[in-house]
């Protein structure tokens, strides 16, 4: 059984960006908590958890007949905007978000979601909230912080969450252009 998940990716210049953004802005919140690796940022799509092989293979096979290659010509950019901080409280997640989130992206997470509840895989019930996690362990967001952080979004990948001595590493497995076959 691997521990999967589907997310966005977010290119290598965006992820230092971010990670830059944070040290400067919450300095005092970040030295209190847990900071997401630069590695590990993402926006997650669907959360699949512990699947089987043959899970695994579906997926993989359904992105495979949907999506065009990630190393496509024909690639699609979606510029985003980081611009909000906010706080999950219960699990005390420090995440940033977005004002305007693409239609397109909601469909694909919906569609990801969607097929993981056809294959009988828990789905949160609660709405789709496209985020990206900056930090765990957060007790509580005291910041007036302006964010605006332009990221740009050309692919997304099954990622592998595995738990290692020194933290959590996140691999991705295969990855997907944005465009539909």
């Amino acid at each position: 059984m691997n521990r999967l998940f589907f997310a966005l990716d977010i290119q290598k210049q965006d992820k230092k960006a971010i990670v830059q953004w944070s040290k400067q802005q919450l300095g005092t919140i970040l030295q209190n908590s847990k900071p997401v690796t630069e590695n590990n940022l993402h926006i997650t799509l669907a959360f699949l958890g512990n699947v089987s092989i043959e899970q695994q293979l579906f997926f993989i096979q359904l992105c495979n007949n949907k999506f065009l290659p990630s190393n496509s010509a024909s690639n699609t950019i979606f510029k985003l905007s980081l611009n909000q901080i906010a706080l999950f409280k219960k699990p005390k997640v420090l995440y940033l978000g977005f004002n305007q989130f693409p239609i397109y992206l909601l469909d694909l997470a919906e569609l990801l979601s969607k097929q993981a509840k056809e294959k009988e895989i828990f789905q949160e019930a609660r709405p789709y909230c496209p985020h990206v996690s900056i930090a765990r362990k957060v007790n509580e967001l005291i910041t007036n912080r302006k964010v605006n952080i332009a990221i740009d979004i050309k692919s997304f990948s099954l990622y592998r969450s595995e738990s290692t001595a020194s933290g959590v590493i996140y691999t991705p497995i295969n990855t997907w252009s944005l465009v539909q076959k």
